[in-house]
């Protein structure tokens, strides 16, 4: 433990001695582990998002959505092959869904209030809507069976679907397309979506007044389905899409007419992300620390050739080859470690500025902080240990010679 201790302070007082190549080397390595610290923070608030859109969505939410598996958002408008018939045969044929519920959806809906308008997706359903998707009304009522059975020119704002400021919107009229509509209650707030879209920027109205006083249509967009306790996910997935491709006839190797989506395909959608995330940005950060590696392993080689006569000094007095080795592993450890907590400084502070300043999700937690310690000291040992191999093998006599 002295011997170790004696070599910290003599790396640290050579390093005193070396300010600018010191501030060089911890550069390079600060760069690297900077480089691995947004790396994980990214990577980790990646998996943290989706997570929390999947339990937004329902995590024991089967969504089917017309349009190809490509579409996103509430269904393709154009395809209108999703109908009634559909959802029935499903209701017969899969077993283990304890709620169903139809939706015509359409986006980029003009709401006007007043003098005031926004654009919206307004969504057309029965009052199953929510238990389907845990959907209720902050204030005021929600749609119910009496508003459905009449075809009510009535409706729920979504907490975002911004057009009353700070006044009630309940008791208050707003205008869909031609038709006057009446604000009945404010749905409570349910956050993103795991594709990123805002569930709250919303306008609920009955799914018969939306059919056909709205769009004319006898098709749906989307059907949503809750799994009941023991029913097995994927089983349920599988069941519902060869059905509905049996129903559409749609033949082998053909692209569907329809998405499935649930909390496992929202899962591997987001890991496979993740991964290719991870893999650039894990090329970046390998190739950031090996650059601060090579710039250290060549500055202690010219350390090593400079100090020959202190080594030399050091030999002739009784130091061992492995006390001249593990005095510049020291030096290469202290410099690295040194430049690992400014780089882990830094680090923080860029995650926490990429988290205020972007919308890409970023989550700080001790992991970043271990790795990229752990990280700085094998940076440390890997670009040291070349050099002090040379530093250990220097002859006695050449050394010490004029």
């Amino acid at each position: 433990m002295k011997a170790l201790l004696l070599a910290m302070r003599i790396a640290l007082r050579n390093l005193a001695l070396r300010k600018g190549r010191a501030v060089l080397m911890m550069a390079g390595v600060a760069t690297g582990i900077v480089t691995l610290m947004l790396v994980t923070a990214v990577t980790s608030g990646t998996r943290q998002k989706v997570e929390t859109g999947i339990q937004s969505f329902g995590p024991d939410a089967i969504m089917v959505a017309s349009g190809s598996p490509q579409t996103r958002g509430p269904g393709d408008e154009r395809v209108s092959t999703l109908v009634a018939a559909d959802l029935e045969a499903i209701r017969s044929a899969v077993p283990g869904l304890r709620v169903i519920v139809p939706i015509v959806a359409r986006s980029a809906q003009t709401v006007i209030a007043g003098d005031r308008n926004t654009t919206t997706t307004v969504f057309g359903s029965t009052p199953e809507i929510q238990e389907a998707w845990d959907q209720h009304a902050e204030s005021g009522e929600f749609l119910s069976e009496a508003h459905e059975a009449s075809s009510a020119r009535v409706a729920v704002l979504g907490k975002t679907t911004d057009l009353f400021g700070d006044g009630d919107p309940v008791g208050q009229s707003i205008r869909l397309g031609d038709q006057k509509f009446k604000v009945i209650g404010v749905a409570a707030a349910k956050g993103t979506s795991p594709m990123g879209m805002d569930m709250d920027a919303r306008v609920f109205v009955p799914l018969s007044t939306a059919m056909r006083r709205l769009y004319n249509v006898d098709y749906y967009s989307m059907i949503r389905f809750r799994i009941g306790p023991g029913t097995d996910m994927q089983q349920a997935v599988d069941q519902v899409t060869s059905l509905l491709r049996q129903r559409h006839s749609i033949g082998a190797g053909d692209t569907d007419d329809f998405s499935v989506r649930s909390a496992i395909s929202f899962r591997q959608m987001a890991a496979k992300m993740s991964r290719t995330l991870t893999l650039l940005l894990s090329i970046i950060t390998v190739v950031a620390l090996a650059a601060g590696a090579l710039v250290l392993a060549n500055i202690l080689t010219v350390a090593v050739s400079e100090r020959r006569a202190e080594i030399g000094v050091r030999r002739a007095v009784g130091a061992s080859r492995g006390q001249i080795t593990q005095q510049f592993l020291v030096e290469g450890v202290v410099v690295t470690v040194l430049g690992g907590l400014a780089g882990i400084a830094l680090g923080t502070g860029a995650a926490l500025a990429l988290r205020l300043g972007t919308k890409l999700p970023v989550s700080l937690s001790w992991e970043p902080f271990v790795l990229g310690f752990v990280v700085t000291i094998a940076v440390g040992l890997v670009a040291s240990f070349l050099p002090a191999r040379r530093a250990a093998s220097t002859n006695v006599v050449d050394a010490l010679r004029p």
